[in-house]
């Protein structure tokens, strides 16, 4: 919700100062592009469009292909807008494409300037999994259950059996067996974990 009205603030000044009907179109076409995924030919509509909120999101196109030259526009664009209303979705995506590269120290600090409430649902679970990942890799034991937890009790993803094998895996390492066994169980239903929870099971019960 907070997300929808900043959102309608920032079009409504772009329209306060002033927005050609060719940018109001070539923003309307990168929108809908960037919502079907097609983020570098969104790209293009939103560097047409040339307005504030267009500017925006082309950074974000950028750093969700992860282009050659994401970096360096991301810099760019936070050393002029700072509170930028695409702010929480930036730092999120560039902290995820940190993760993915086993960055995980930056990462971490990348994620830690997310304000949650302005991420969208669909969001939520990648990156609060792989938030609890990167502190699970610190060794911040109960950051990273408490991010764990929370995946697990969102609606079903493709994080949950991550989070539930996570779970079991923190409690096992501090000799919770029942805990982790409870755990375990649980993730066994993912197939990606039900051989490792099998073992983990069969280690619990011996």
């Amino acid at each position: 919700m907070r997300l929808r009205i900043s959102l309608t603030l920032a079009i409504a000044a772009v329209l306060v100062t002033g927005w050609t009907a060719s940018a109001q179109s070539d923003y309307h076409k990168g929108k809908a592009l960037f919502e079907k995924g097609m983020f570098d030919r969104a790209r293009t509509f939103f560097e047409k469009a040339g307005d504030p909120l267009s500017e925006a999101y082309a950074v974000l196109c950028a750093v969700k292909t992860g282009s050659e030259d994401y970096e360096g526009l991301l810099n760019d664009y936070f050393a002029e807008n700072p509170t930028s209303v695409l702010a929480p979705e930036l730092h999120c995506q560039y902290g995820l494409n940190l993760f993915d590269k086993g960055q995980f120290d930056k990462a971490a600090a990348e994620m830690d300037k997310v304000d949650e409430a302005f991420l969208s649902e669909a969001m939520l679970p990648e990156f609060t999994f792989k938030r609890g990942y990167c502190h699970f890799v610190a060794d911040e034991i109960d950051a990273a259950r408490r991010c764990f937890s929370k995946v697990e009790g969102m609606p079903f993803s493709t994080y949950t059996g991550s989070s539930e094998y996570f779970l079991g895996y923190l409690d096992y390492l501090q000799k919770d067996f029942d805990g982790a066994e409870d755990w375990f169980a649980k993730s066994a239903g993912d197939p990606r974990f039900a051989g490792i929870s099998e073992f983990y099971l069969l280690e619990c019960r011996f």
